[in-house]
């Protein structure tokens, strides 16, 4: 983290009255027998998400008996990389092209000359994967600038860049939080935006990365391939899953996870362990009308 403003909001505590002493005495911030300590909440407002950090490789696997699973939010989603070596520090930029990109299958006018998917052979609409197509190339490129991200991109940043490009399609943005604490998030209200045609956004300064999650039937071993980042991200999220753990009859472990686009250069998409290594600034519900 740089450049980084930090405010802190805390409660202070009011102290005893010193019987026997002169006068009355006021303490702040002092705990009094068995009271405890508020807790101390730490925005970084002006945190800049650069990616910029260390990775390391934290994946498990477990023997089960049963396991159940869920799988919620959309069938799929853009998740657009880089193609111009110019551009770095895009997190932000992806985070936003992602899902600008998302909303075009709505409001056609806001990736111009482009098409982001079409009905697969179910019936259900499915996002292309990352085709490296001029118009969201262009996109990427124009957000970058927008959002000043050359060296990262604050959350101030990111929205005025969003809203300055939204505008000049004739459209607006919009956004609800759905934070809960700093390793978990609001599945319900993540749900029902997501029964909405909506997607969201999360702004992580540590965070891991999912990229596979396995379920062996034969052997029955449910594995997790991931990596744990100190490094600030931004990232689309357009569904969640959960996965029970069964030995011997009893629970040993439940997982849920969101699924992201990754905002990585290659245009991965994969999952965020809730509850785990993991520091979530700001969780967004994004709305573009």
């Amino acid at each position: 983290m740089k450049n980084a403003k930090v405010s802190i909001i805390f409660k202070k505590f009011l102290c005893l009255l010193m019987a026997g002493l002169l006068g009355t005495f006021l303490f702040a911030s002092v705990n009094v027998g068995t009271a405890k300590a508020e807790e101390v909440v730490v925005y970084y407002d002006d945190y800049i998400y650069n990616s910029s950090g260390s990775h390391v490789n934290d994946s498990y696997q477990i023997a089960y008996d049963e396991l159940d699973y869920l799988i919620e939010g959309h069938e799929s989603a853009p998740s657009l990389g880089i193609h111009d070596n110019s551009i770095n520090n895009a997190c932000a930029t992806l985070a936003g092209a992602n899902i600008i990109t998302f909303y075009d299958r709505y409001f056609p006018d806001l990736v111009p000359n482009f098409e982001p998917g079409g009905i697969n052979p179910l019936g259900f609409y499915s996002y292309y994967p990352d085709l490296a197509v001029t118009p969201t190339i262009d996109l990427v490129a124009n957000l970058h600038n927008l959002m000043n991200s050359a060296d990262g991109t604050t959350e101030a940043e990111f929205k005025s860049g969003m809203q300055s490009f939204l505008s000049s399609k004739g459209r607006s943005i919009s956004y609800q939080s759905f934070y809960s604490t700093s390793t978990n998030v609001n599945l319900s209200l993540l749900d029902s935006a997501l029964n909405q045609n909506k997607v969201a956004l999360l702004m992580c300064s540590t965070y891991n990365f999912v990229s596979h999650i396995g379920v062996d039937t034969d052997s029955k071993v449910y594995y997790v391939s991931k990596t744990n980042s100190n490094a600030g991200h931004m990232m689309m999220v357009y569904g969640y899953r959960y996965y029970n753990v069964y030995v011997g009859g009893q629970l040993v472990r439940s997982d849920t996870f969101l699924s992201v686009s990754s905002s990585y250069s290659d245009g991965d998409t994969g999952f965020i362990l809730l509850n785990d290594d993991l520091t979530i600034q700001k969780a967004y519900i994004v709305t573009i009308t």
